[in-house]
């Protein structure tokens, strides 16, 4: 078995998790108090195409973006 000397890891995470929509959405039925904020959180999260928006030259500024949770360190292994 190879020996490893250092071990890099970086944490990322989804801006909005789907859990997260998953509970909004079934809020909404419980109740006429927020269902309107509920149903437009729907139709944007639904409709989001990260493709759609570019940059001046027309590549996508939305593609493969995440959220870094944790900042990469080296540790040397004994």
């Amino acid at each position: 078995m190879a020996r490893v000397d250092n071990v890099q890891v970086s944490l990322y995470n989804q801006s909005i998790p789907p859990f997260y929509l998953q509970e909004r959405f079934r809020d909404a039925n419980r109740g006429p108090g927020k269902k309107n904020d509920i149903q437009r959180l729907y139709h944007i999260t639904s409709r989001l195409n990260v493709d759609a928006v570019a940059d001046d030259q027309g590549q996508p500024v939305l593609q493969n973006w995440k959220l870094l949770i944790a900042i990469p360190q080296t540790r040397q292994l004994e």
